[in-house]
């Protein structure tokens, strides 16, 4: 009798406990705090290499039949084969009637694994002939690679064109304010940007931005111009196509 009360009692104990813990589950789970799973950033594979010699030969897919040679300014538009919307915002707008003396085209690489983006690219390039792209994947951290291929392809199909400009698929151009401050600015040496100096760089993995410290180990970058939107003339093109052969990339 006795170790059938022990017994019992030892199971209300038990199921009082289990009671206790619910009860603290309740109260405690809306004061915790759940993050979304962060994902590592793209970085350049170990195993690329980052030389530009190794790159400057990159064959290009589809290449825009147009007489670019004769324009004074060449925008090229960097996009993802992905952003087909933002292209055509951009052709329904700003590039719908560009100022004389004005060529835009798209610059992309490859979509990674699937072949379907591909021929809805080649279409694209045919309804629209803007489509400049390159043999190699599309990826934020080998832009680059797209900017050597839009030094070349300048250089070399645009040989008359005066200035080369480079922008992104989310930026607004007013190209007839543009070629006026080509015209006002022949300097050969000219380059227009958004400078930046003193920036340092982001270490954290899982940020966009992440720079590897086997890519760059300084504690600053050097001056450099935004991404966004900059403007060179021809022959500061021919300069940054031939300094770069021994140089590594990076982004």
């Amino acid at each position: 009798m006795l170790r059938r009360t022990l017994f019992l009692s030892k199971g209300k104990l038990l199921l009082v406990l289990i009671c206790i813990c619910i009860t603290l589950i309740v109260m405690l789970a809306p004061s915790v705090k759940h993050y979304p799973m962060r994902v590592l950033a793209p970085v350049w594979p170990h195993n690329q290499s980052r030389n530009a010699e190794s790159y400057s030969k990159s064959s290009f897919i589809l290449k825009p039949d147009v007489g670019c040679e004769s324009k004074l300014i060449t925008i090229f538009v960097t996009s993802s084969p992905k952003n087909l919307e933002k292209r055509n915002s951009i052709r329904n707008s700003w590039a719908k009637e560009p100022a004389p003396d004005v060529q835009v085209i798209f610059l992309l690489g490859r979509y990674p694994g699937n072949d379907s983006f591909q021929s809805n690219i080649a279409s694209e390039s045919e309804e629209y002939n803007d489509i400049l792209q390159g043999d190699f994947y599309d990826s934020y951290v080998l832009l680059s690679v797209k900017s050597l291929l839009m030094l070349q392809w300048f250089l070399e199909y645009c040989t008359k064109s005066s200035f080369l400009m480079k922008t992104d698929d989310d930026v607004y151009i007013n190209t007839r304010n543009l070629l006026d401050l080509a015209k006002k600015r022949p300097d050969k040496d000219l380059i227009v940007g958004s400078l930046i100096c003193n920036a340092i760089p982001i270490h954290d993995p899982y940020n966009k931005y992440y720079a590897p410290r086997f890519m760059f180990n300084a504690r600053k970058y050097p001056p450099y111009l935004s991404g966004t939107g900059y403007l060179l003339f021809n022959s500061v093109a021919q300069k940054f196509i031939t300094l770069p052969s021994k140089t590594l990339y990076f982004i």
